[in-house]
């Protein structure tokens, strides 16, 4: 598997219109920096929350309904500086060893903590922090941080994206990560329902795997889903072609 390949992955309905009646609390605009919940209220008459999950909504002051997604990004994150490292690289056992860019830490000194991290079998290149903050990045692209300083993978700016917190959003406007995905696995070929896997009946042994698009993307009113657990077979994100969130489908690879 490629680097970037890692880097990428490391680490993922009806319209909303306004005049929603709803079952759950509902929030009015407005929350802290925290992304804690400013105010509550009772949802208007005549709402319905359709086939979401949420437990909340948040109430425009033009009016209208935005549910509020489980995951958003309600402010800046600033990355860990500290970064882990595999150690050198082992190569005794390579043949071809035309793939092996770097063969340790020392190698990589092109850019920001330089790490020398493996892919496929006998295969190495350098990999960089591209921004410790928002403000490393350029236009309204975000910084999406490693988890730890002990962590290997790279802090990296994020193209695709149009927020970088909520407030970038605007009224109840939200922020999260999307992240598009490609590829269906499935745990085992006889525990797939028919012979095709398209994810119908199989979600305790099928489950989407390559992530080929990862973004910051804010919510808007003609969202179809809003977390993955709307699309019980699929995954939310936002479709370009669509213009908003939607339920995605992952492609079911070839075992034959």
């Amino acid at each position: 598997m490629k680097i970037l390949h890692i880097a990428i992955c490391a680490y993922l309905c009806t319209s909303c219109g306004g005049g929603m009646r709803v079952s759950h609390p509902a929030v009015d605009a407005g929350w802290t920096s925290d992304g804690t919940k400013a105010a509550e209220s009772e949802a208007p008459d005549g709402a319905d929350s359709g086939n979401r999950t949420d437990s909340q909504v948040c109430l425009l002051s033009g009016g209208g309904v935005v549910h509020v997604p489980q995951e958003h990004r309600a402010v800046s994150e600033t990355c860990p500086a500290e970064r882990g490292s595999i150690g050198p690289v082992d190569t005794t056992q390579c043949t071809n060893t035309s793939e092996i860019l770097c063969r340790s830490d020392a190698d990589c000194t092109a850019g920001r903590n330089g790490r020398c991290l493996v892919g496929d079998w006998c295969m190495s290149s350098c990999s960089y922090d591209q921004c410790l903050a928002d403000a490393d990045c350029p236009g309204i692209q975000p910084c999406l941080c490693r988890r730890s300083g002990v962590d290997t993978l790279a802090n990296e700016c994020l193209p695709g994206s149009n927020c970088r917190t909520d407030a970038d959003c605007g009224d109840c406007g939200f922020c999260s990560r999307s992240a598009q995905h490609s590829t269906l696995q499935c745990l085992s070929v006889d525990g797939c329902a028919e012979a095709g896997c398209d994810g119908g009946g199989t979600t305790t042994s099928c489950t989407c795997t390559d992530v080929v698009s990862l973004a910051y993307v804010c919510h808007t009113l003609s969202d179809e889903c809003t977390n993955d657990r709307d699309c019980p077979l699929d995954y939310c994100a936002y479709m370009d072609e669509a213009t908003h969130w939607k339920c995605g489908v992952c492609t079911f690879p070839n075992f034959m």
